[in-house]
């Protein structure tokens, strides 16, 4: 699954329609995508409606940056979370908050980006500092470390995602 994909509402990021997007998914084998446009929602519509055609099954999330930084993707696991994403969307946008924070909910994974950790792995190698850093009840997947998922119901929930 990918769990970072972008279609042309990423203004100057996406290229692609969210049926061209669905197309291409389809074309190269994918059967699960998440749909994570840089601070917006506004294809997510169109892509859950028309993704049964493309045989993708689809997931949606937002890509939340600061201008071209990246600080961390929110992925919705229901309409409770997705409506959650948005609500902390627009509440930011709105304000005029940067996105430093990332929202607080149960139906809600937020990806980080590595990088945002690396001020704890000097000197170390990345799975290493994964590991000795994560509460007990963490799971590293075999054979990804570029990013960390963290589940909203609670600090010991870290789960290290493959991108």
């Amino acid at each position: 699954m990918l769990l970072n994909t972008h279609s042309y509402f990423s203004l100057r990021y996406g290229l692609l329609s969210p049926v061209e997007l669905l197309q291409q998914l389809s074309q190269d084998g994918w059967q699960a995508a998440a749909l994570t446009d840089i601070n917006s929602s506004s294809a997510a519509m169109d892509f859950v409606r028309l993704s049964a055609k493309y045989g993708i099954r689809p997931v949606l999330g937002i890509d939340f940056r600061n201008g071209v930084e990246q600080k961390y993707v929110g992925i919705a696991r229901s309409n409770e979370g997705f409506y959650a994403l948005n609500r902390h969307l627009s509440a930011h946008l709105h304000a005029g908050i940067p996105f430093d924070q990332a929202p607080v909910d149960r139906d809600v994974f937020v990806v980080h980006p590595l990088h945002s950790l690396s001020s704890r792995c000097i000197g170390l190698e990345q799975r290493e500092c994964i590991h000795r850093d994560l509460p007990p009840r963490s799971e590293c997947a075999a054979d990804g470390t570029d990013r960390l998922a963290q589940r909203a119901d609670g600090p010991s929930a870290l789960v290290q995602l493959s991108a």
